[in-house]
């Protein structure tokens, strides 16, 4: 079936039931394409539009529902995709994007970027331009494949790392590896895997660095 006007095709469904816009050849359910002559800008691709019979306030948007069939053949929520206005007033909007992933069916936001750019994770009004938010051992982890680091807060003792105590804030280096700290590209201070702390030097051996040149500071004896 091709929807067309005058020789130029508009839309096109194939027996399979793709439907293609701009497109004559839809090789999933909906294909669209469209060739612009833009060569640095977006195009709008596709447009959804909510409206109210209502007065709109903050929360009022719209939203992609995904749904997924169990494997006793029922389906149930998957998830969400929802931009929504966090700023409502009779002159603008200012809309915030969330992800909602569901739990036994049901979906909530777990992941946020506001209106004016900070991200949430965990939390729906994070408060800097980046913000994790949990109430267990919240943490921020790097892994390069080889080895990986914590970055957080403990929630109870031991969390996180041994001995850490509740509220810490802890970061860990899992692995016998080093931790540095540096300015303009050169390493200023070193925690080793054995617990020396090595100030101005990367010698830690006994008395090293104990100079103008630097300080190390050794455990034992």
């Amino acid at each position: 079936l091709f929807i067309k006007e005058g020789s130029e095709t508009h839309v096109a469904v194939d027996n399979a039931g793709n439907v293609g816009i701009g497109d004559t050849g839809p090789t999933s359910l909906l294909s669209i394409s469209k060739n612009s002559t833009r060569t640095n800008d977006f195009e709008n691709m596709l447009k959804i539009t909510h409206s109210s019979s209502n007065t709109t306030v903050a929360g009022f948007g719209s939203a992609i529902y995904f749904v997924g069939e169990r494997n006793n053949g029922a389906n149930q929520a998957m998830g969400r995709l929802v931009f929504d206005a966090e700023v409502n007033s009779g002159t603008n909007i200012s809309s915030g994007f969330s992800v909602q992933t569901a739990t036994a069916g049901s979906p909530s936001e777990k992941f946020r970027i506001t209106h004016d750019g900070n991200v949430g994770i965990g939390t729906s009004s994070p408060a800097r331009l980046a913000e994790i938010y949990g109430t267990t051992n919240p943490a921020l982890r790097l892994n390069n494949g080889t080895a990986n680091v914590d970055i957080g807060i403990a929630t109870s003792s031991g969390a996180l790392l041994t001995g850490s105590s509740a509220n810490d804030l802890v970061i860990a280096r899992n692995g016998a590896y080093n931790i540095k700290i540096g300015t303009t590209g050169t390493t200023r201070m070193t925690l080793d895997a054995s617990g020396n702390v090595l100030v101005g030097t990367n010698d830690d051996a006994a008395g090293a660095g104990n100079s103008t040149t630097g300080i190390s500071l050794r455990g034992g004896t």
